[in-house]
């Protein structure tokens, strides 16, 4: 008997509502029990597609105008054919390659079955010789890269020859049925005539204005087994045929020029297509010999029904044509407004698709392959030497055979089990049969490539340097190690450790995160000051932290939904070593007599980094005093409504972020004068100097986003004070001070990005999406005094492609440098402050064209004590290829430590190095003085210390013991008056 996978006899329902369906003499049976319940979750696809279009489609229109973004793509040609006045930026790809991305297109080999091929819906083709157990990205005939990465569909002819689309239709949207989402829009069809060695973009697919509108959006491929010249594409205008290997086309249905969504054909050259969501079939393709095969009441003329679907998936059985299976996802609505898309029903047809019976019935909580996001995710497979068995997937894979009915042979928590086997990433996209080994399953998922050698009874993935994933944001540490947030994947961290450098690891999913599970990552920070610290947002609004030391992470709380946040909740990290209005102190002990104008030594409560006192007072053994801790940290994060901005003072002190008493409530409703209805806060960010917050809000009254300043912010420590908005006298009450709220800025396109001028705040850009406009970024010279919304900020675009700009940063070593990512890759100008400042590309070495989502650049001087080694390196957050990252404007080595709370250097060396028993340190001084040695560990807790008194001036040496330290690295920090000096040793 069977062994029915992953204990899931135990989910069969034929005595729980579901009763055996016979339809013309074909039962279904076993169905199984799956997760009905459409929860957030289930939505998630929704949401993101939402967010990805309010910053893509034109804010009026709701859709993306072909001519827009062909003169878009024209001006991304026109400035990287130019050349010149770029900032020559060289990129490096940091992964990850563990992880892949969203697979809609997949294709083996017709003679090689270990030669694959996997599209990425933004992150190109790409190419594995060893059955996908490594992947590499495939190349243009003359070597180059490609144009256009969205990539979505692929089918080989029967003389091996390759052809592969662009542009991601199937995606799924909340809300009004006529503003559906666009994913990544395409630029026709390429083809390779030495089985996938090389491509090149069929001129028929993309040479006048029809054929641009035409092969913008390819959904799927077809090529007809008896013949290698006969192409079919199922576009955004219809079904196109050709005849002589993509060197023409033309429509087989003329009557019908709406949406392709799908097509197939058999092995005897039959065809089956949906054209305008209804179902069609002719017996060899030719004009004029379709017939429609479905209707609104499909059932009771053995039709597959059309009547409120979004989309049809077709296979037919490679070893008899006539057996033919259809697909259909559902679209469940409250008037216009689009709840979700649902399965429909599962057909079957045993004539080639002239009649067909429904063997998977939809509108069941049990039996839901789809879940609510059908119209996204939709996969169909037949065995190619059975034509009774079949694979479908969307949500979860399920198996079906007349001898066994439906199985679900699939889970989507990777850490659910023990055992992974049974994993498969969420989101299935398409599902292919090997010819040779009927045994073995291809499925291309949001989360890359799974395969099955087994027939579904277990699973493992296959994305080994299939680096395409998308990203949104990123953080990195002082260190390099990097963070992002994905969509469909997560949050990511890469710490390039181990045996595989660009290994990420995956935060989510509810034994991760006990509170909320997720699929796709928010923003995201790493602290500089204690880079063991991880920040991070997920849809809704929740902020996580993490505790992460050695690889070993720990999960230290969050902040809760509560009021909610929009799907990637924006969130900003201000940190300071040395933050002069800082209300934090800690206790110096003293544990000797010191005279006035001695400088005493204390340890802050963030990694005990050291605090410098010069005393006024003599200070007796035993006495206390207390002493300024300089170090501090400021998170922000943006809510919905009233609920504003959250503000929190302490976010490195271990308490759990939302017991934390330092939470404050910026609320939005206080800063309209005229009392308009603020919504959702998009963006935040915070002046380098800790004083002004800006944001982006929607005022759903007044159909716009408007920028708003939090000024005077650096005297708020407490709630109160930032509840308030005023500081008072605790001796008089009288206000001592107020916060400045001004709204600065208004803009009817989306906004994208706030950036401040670290070297003057008074210098603020913003960003906007929104294909079809002129103007994408724009420039205040006032932010800090400006009063109004009307006149602080001027265009200042130049030559810059007309599309959306999604970040933008001053570079540190001059302000008149800035770097913005955009829809089509990095752009930078040295001019910034002309008024027309003059653009170049700079994704000519090592970066593709393709959204970059966030760009951050690391402002700390590097330093040795603090551990701080990738100052200037510049990090990106690419929309299909990963994370990258610049080293063009790094420094190299460690800098002076003298702005450390006002101490200066001094010099001492460890040698030898490594150590065994005994160390010596050889430290030089400028005066007599007293001295201490403190010895930290890697964690920044202080194991040993030793004070030598009346130290001569000059070049000294101190023999310390080192077998009480155990194995590992250590720093060693040496204080003298007002004087520190630090260097790494390791004890063997």
């Amino acid at each position: 008997m069977k062994n029915k996978h992953l204990l899931f006899a135990l989910a069969l329902v034929l005595s729980a509502g579901f009763t055996a369906l016979a339809q013309s003499g074909r039962e279904a049976n076993n169905l199984l029990t799956s997760d009905g319940n459409q929860t957030v979750k289930d939505l998630d696809p929704m949401n993101a597609a939402n967010w990805l279009n309010a910053r893509r489609v034109n804010q009026y229109s709701g859709t993306i105008d072909i001519a827009d973004l062909v003169k878009a793509q024209d001006q991304v040609k026109a400035l990287t054919k130019k050349g010149g006045n770029s900032l020559n930026m060289a990129w490096q790809e940091l992964g990850p390659n563990n992880v892949g991305g969203r697979t809609r297109a997949f294709l083996i080999d017709k003679d090689n079955s270990d030669v694959c091929f996997a599209g990425s819906v933004s992150g190109g083709l790409w190419k594995t010789t060893t059955g996908g157990n490594s992947w590499e990205k495939t190349l243009t005939a003359n070597g180059e890269l490609f144009e256009n990465l969205a990539v979505s569909s692929i089918c080989q002819a029967s003389n091996g020859d390759i052809y592969y689309g662009t542009g991601e239709g199937p995606a799924v949207t909340l809300g009004d049925v006529q503003n559906q989402h666009q994913g990544i829009l395409g630029q026709g069809i390429w083809k390779s005539v030495d089985h996938g060695n090389t491509f090149a973009r069929l001129e028929s697919t993309w040479s006048t204005t029809e054929s641009k509108q035409e092969f913008v959006l390819v959904y799927a491929l077809a090529a007809d087994p008896t013949n290698a010249s006969r192409i079919y594409a199922a576009t955004v205008k219809g079904l196109r045929l050709s005849t002589d290997g993509g060197q023409s086309w033309t429509n087989p249905i003329p009557e019908v020029t709406t949406e392709a969504g799908h097509v197939a054909v058999g092995s005897n050259g039959a065809v089956l297509a949906s054209v305008g969501k209804m179902a069609y079939r002719s017996t060899n393709g030719d004009p004029g010999t379709f017939t429609k095969v479905s209707s609104a009441t499909g059932l009771t003329t053995s039709q597959i029904v059309d009547k409120d679907i979004s989309r049809m998936t077709f296979a037919f059985a490679p070893s008899d044509p006539n057996f033919a299976y259809c697909l259909v996802a559902g679209l469940t609505k409250s008037g216009t407004t689009i709840t979700g898309y649902p399965l429909s029903n599962i057909y079957q047809s045993i004539d080639g698709g002239v009649t067909w019976a429904v063997i998977g019935p939809g509108g069941s909580g049990y039996f839901s392959p789809l879940g609510s996001e059908g119209n996204y995710a939709s996969a169909l497979g037949v065995d190619p030497s059975n034509p009774g068995f079949i694979m479908i997937g969307g949500k979860d894979v399920f198996s079906w055979s007349y001898k066994t009915g439906w199985e679900r042979v699939t889970l989507d928590e990777p850490m659910d089990l023990p055992n992974r086997g049974f994993y498969v990433h969420r989101d299935q996209h398409t599902i292919v049969f090997s010819n040779t080994d009927p045994n073995t399953v291809y499925i291309g998922t949001s989360g890359g490539v799974a395969v099955s050698n087994n027939k579904g009874r277990t699973w493992r993935t296959l994305n080994k340097n299939y680096n395409v994933t998308q990203f949104l944001t990123v953080a990195y540490s002082p260190k390099g190690e990097v963070l992002g947030g994905s969509m469909d994947n997560g949050i990511l961290y890469i710490d390039f450790k181990g045996n595989d450098p660009m290994y990420a690891n995956w935060w989510g999913g509810q034994l991760f995160d006990p509170f909320i599970s997720f699929r796709h990552g928010g923003d995201c920070e790493i602290s500089t000051l204690d880079p063991n610290y991880k920040f991070y947002t997920t849809p809704g609004g929740s902020v996580h932290r993490r505790f992460v030391v050695e690889n070993q992470s720990s999960y230290q709380g969050y902040y809760p939904v509560a009021n909610g946040g929009t799907w990637l909740s924006p969130m900003a990290l201000w940190e300071s070593y040395n933050d002069p209005k800082s209300w934090d102190s800690v206790m110096f002990i003293a544990d000797r007599d010191y005279n006035a104008s001695e400088t005493i030594i204390a340890q802050s409560m963030i990694r005990k980094y050291p605090l410098a006192k010069t005393l006024t007072a003599p200070l007796l053994t035993g006495d206390t005093v207390k002493v300024q801790d300089t170090y501090q940290a400021l998170i922000a994060f943006g809510k919905i409504g009233q609920a504003g901005i959250k503000a929190n003072r302490h976010p490195l002190s271990g308490v759990e972020l939302y017991r934390s008493q330092f939470y404050s409530t910026i609320e939005r409703t206080r800063l309209s004068s005229t009392g308009t209805n603020i919504d959702n806060v998009i963006e935040v960010t915070i002046s380098a100097d800790g004083n002004n917050i800006f944001s982006a809000v929607w005022d759903a009254s007044e159909k716009k986003y408007l920028i708003y300043r939090n000024g005077n912010f650096e005297n708020a420590r407490d709630r109160k004070s930032m509840d308030t908005f005023t500081g008072f006298d605790p001796i008089t009450g009288k206000p001592l001070w107020k916060q400045t709220l001004a709204a600065i800025g208004s803009f009817s396109q989306v906004v994208t990005s706030i950036t401040v001028d670290p070297t003057n705040p008074d210098n603020v850009i913003v960003t906007c999406g929104n294909y079809g406009n002129t103007d994408y970024i724009y420039l205040s010279t006032t932010a800090t005094t400006a009063k109004d919304s009307t006149n602080s900020f001027v265009p200042i675009q130049g030559n810059l492609p007309q599309a959306p700009i999604y970040s933008a940063i001053f570079n540190w070593r001059n302000h008149n440098e800035v770097i913005v990512g955009t829809e089509y890759g990095v752009y930078s100008t040295s001019n910034f402050f002309d008024a027309n400042p003059v653009w170049a590309s700079e994704n000519n070495n090592g970066m593709e064209i393709l959204p970059v989502f966030q760009l951050k650049q690391q402002r700390f001087e590097n330093s040795a004590e603090r551990g701080i080694e990738n100052h200037g390196e510049i990090y990106a957050a690419t929309f299909g290829r990963g994370l990258f990252k610049s080293e063009t404007f790094a420094t190299k080595g460690g800098a002076s430590s003298s702005h450390l709370a006002g101490i200066s250097t001094i010099n001492v060396q460890v040698t030898p190095n490594p150590v065994a028993d005994l160390a010596i340190l050889r430290y030089s001084l400028e005066s007599n003085s007293d001295i201490e040695f403190q010895i930290y560990d890697l964690q920044g807790k202080m194991v040993k210390s030793t004070k030598l008194t009346n130290q001569p001036a000059g070049n000294n040496e101190f023999q310390m013991p080192a077998s009480d330290l155990g194995a590992g690295t250590y720093l060693v920090r040496m204080i003298s008056g007002g004087h520190l000096a630090s260097a790494k040793f390791v004890v063997k």
